[in-house]
């Protein structure tokens, strides 16, 4: 689900499903909200990707080892985690910048965390959130993802 009002977001994320699958995948307005969903149904997906399926909060999330074997998955699946749930700040009058990907599982605070180390940056891990704060790193991350840049 993404929101209606943010079209280059969920027309990039249709885009994504469509050359990686191989599959048109259906995208639909909600009725009586601003969301649009966007699915796709193959069988033992989640099994042939390496994704366990319950229950997010509570798994032991792992990124799995195709994503770690290449240097642009790995980005490219940070990207995705900090879309949908990471955010920048910059608190102008005392130069402070954060960039921060928020969660509850803690196994997939690690694996953010361990992947940011990987790309040579800094993270500090918090209960329920990794943060750059570095404001290089955060400026270096951001243009190495293209945070909320949907023109890809």
């Amino acid at each position: 689900m993404l929101g209606a009002d943010k079209p280059l977001l969920w027309q990039h994320a249709a885009k994504v499903v469509r050359e990686v699958f191989a599959k048109e995948p259906w995208v639909q307005r909600r009725r009586r909200s601003a969301a649009v969903d966007i699915s796709l149904y193959q069988t033992r997906l989640s099994e042939r990707l390496g994704v366990p399926t319950g229950a997010r909060r509570d798994l032991p999330v792992r990124l799995p080892a195709w994503i770690w074997a290449t240097r642009r998955y790995l980005i490219a699946c940070l990207k995705g985690l900090f879309e949908a749930e990471g955010s920048y700040s910059v608190h102008a009058p005392t130069y402070t910048y954060n960039l921060s990907f928020s969660n509850r599982n803690p196994a997939r605070l690690d694996e953010v965390a361990r992947a940011l180390e990987s790309l040579g940056f800094h993270p500090e891990r918090r209960s329920y959130a990794v943060r750059l704060r570095r404001w290089r790193e955060v400026a270096h991350f951001i243009e190495l993802i293209g945070f909320r840049s949907y023109n890809s």
